[in-house]
């Protein structure tokens, strides 16, 4: 899969987990979010995490989500 420089709001991820995972996501092993907008004070690096509620709920960097990650 041939991933974009910014990865397009609203593409759907899946936490794969793996090593190297941190602590906070290891309860959401399984869960799918939804690649929230990107602002112009946080940055293309910050990407927010959006719950199946659709709330804002945590942000990971770009290495982060193509780490530990799968794009659905």
């Amino acid at each position: 899969m041939d991933i974009p420089e910014v990865i397009p709001p609203r593409t759907r991820v899946l936490l794969r987990g793996g090593a190297g995972l941190g602590a906070a996501h290891r309860q959401d092993v399984g869960r799918e979010f939804r690649v929230g907008y990107y602002s112009h004070d946080d940055g293309l690096d910050c990407i927010w995490l959006v719950n199946e509620r659709g709330e804002y709920e945590q942000t990971v960097d770009k290495a982060y989500l193509l780490k530990h990650f799968e794009i659905v």
